[in-house]
């Protein structure tokens, strides 16, 4: 009710998108989005910069430098940006966190940090800190399809390709980002008779791949999670659904230790991949709090065909731990810090690593 006032004062087409998205963010969801041509063209602009940004703190640092064929070399992981174009970050992120909201702090830091720099222009003053001295930099923007088309193209090769690598004795590290239905085969055949199998779900996982990782990892068929839906009989009443299993009584499953990385970016089908591998005892989970946002999506059309989704239905654990917003259970909490990004650590991988060989 509080935004009817806010949709009567919208004087055009942008304003009123704009609000459709500040409600849709009060869900507190990351599954929660508006898609809107006129917010990506008009209100926060299709042009962004070749880098993405970690809110560490109350620190803005680049984390990673998207493409190589678009960098220009001004810039590098650890760069921690304090204006654009002579504002304050943190004044911009402020403004951005009225119409966006996460799941939990870390869920919601990464929904903002893309739109940080995204410009209607195609050019950008920065102010950085590095080694202790500020820089201006003038950059130049790329529609953000530009900086897409090239990591498509690295994703679509790697789909295709053997991805499991042991990276220490007797420990293999396969990021489940990149397997898909044409290389899983082959990277389990890789992986099959590993001690230590570390399975990074900090980018996402490939939906059609899931029941059969779950077969190789689960010694047996295995109940992992209870869900929650709507009665629409009964406005404001949530059920119980049952719950299926993944996994088979396979005597061929995996029988070394499996390790889980996780963080925000460990979201949805990542949430519910993990907890699946959970239900195998000798799994551990090793990260920072995930994105909270598990389940299915379900879509909303506002008037002017303005299309959202956001989470349908509650995924708990088996003692009716809930997920949502929470995120997954962590069995070693650890964080990448701004030190580690400036000197290229991946601080999850090293502690894992670490707790496997003491």
């Amino acid at each position: 009710i509080n935004f009817i006032p806010k949709f009567k004062k919208a004087s055009n087409t942008s304003q009123y998108h704009l609000t459709v998205q500040e409600l849709s963010s009060k869900l507190y969801d990351c599954h929660s989005m508006v898609r809107s041509k006129p917010l990506d063209e008009d209100v926060f602009g299709r042009y962004t910069p070749n880098f993405r940004i970690t809110y560490i703190d109350t620190t803005f640092v680049i984390s990673k430098i998207r493409t190589a064929k678009y960098d220009d070399k001004q810039l590098q992981a650890g760069d921690v940006i304090l204006k654009i174009n002579n504002t304050p970050i943190k004044d911009r992120y402020d403004e951005l966190n009225k119409v966006f909201k996460g799941a939990n702090p870390p869920s919601e830091r990464k929904i903002i940090s893309p739109y940080l720099c995204s410009s209607t222009k195609d050019k950008m003053e920065l102010t950085i800190l590095r080694s202790g001295k500020q820089k201006q930099i003038n950059i130049e923007l790329r529609d953000y399809w530009d900086y897409q088309e090239e990591e498509n193209k690295i994703t679509d090769k790697l789909e295709k390709e053997l991805l499991a690598k042991e990276i220490e004795a007797d420990i293999y590290y396969l990021n489940l980002n990149n397997v898909s239905k044409s290389n899983l085969q082959q990277n389990i055949d890789k992986v099959k008779d590993a001690k230590n199998l570390i399975l990074d779900l900090r980018s996402g996982i490939n939906d059609p791949v899931i029941k059969d990782l779950a077969n190789f990892i689960l010694p047996k068929e295995s109940e992992f999670f209870k869900s929650t839906y709507s009665d629409t009989n009964e406005p404001g009443l949530l059920r119980i659904a049952n719950s299926y299993k993944l996994g088979k009584n396979n005597g061929e499953h995996f029988k070394g230790n499996v390790f889980v990385l996780v963080n925000e970016n460990t979201q949805s089908s990542a949430e519910f991949s993990t907890m699946a591998f959970q239900a195998n005892p000798k799994t551990k989970v090793i990260g920072s709090q995930t994105a909270g946002s598990d389940g299915n999506i379900a879509m909303f059309h506002f008037p002017g065909n303005i299309r959202t989704v956001f989470t349908g239905i509650g995924i708990y654990y088996l003692d009716m731990s809930p997920t949502q917003r929470v995120g997954i259970k962590i069995d070693h909490q650890v964080k990448q810090t701004i030190e580690g990004i400036k000197q290229g650590k991946d601080e999850i991988l090293e502690k894992c690593i670490f707790l496997i060989t003491g």
